[in-house]
């Protein structure tokens, strides 16, 4: 557990590569680990943040937003 933890802190070393810090924040949006950034995981990640603090429309218009397009394909995680 211990070494868990400090892996996760060195991400925000400065000594940290920018494709590791990357790979983090990927993680953090990539809420079913399937590899890829889908509007459902975008959404989740919303709700935790805004919990009740946001109308389900308004959350959606923030979605299209920042998907492009309603229908977009979801973010493909990082080559390595």
């Amino acid at each position: 557990m211990q070494k868990e933890f400090a892996q996760l802190m060195s991400t925000f070393s400065m000594r940290a590569s920018r494709e590791t810090k990357l790979r983090f924040a990927y993680q953090v949006y990539d809420d079913d680990d399937d590899g890829k950034i889908s509007r459902e995981d975008l959404r989740r990640t919303m709700k935790t943040i805004v919990q009740d603090n946001m109308e389900e429309e308004f959350l959606e218009e923030v979605l299209d937003k920042v998907r492009s397009t309603p229908n977009s394909p979801p973010i493909q995680q990082p080559s390595p």
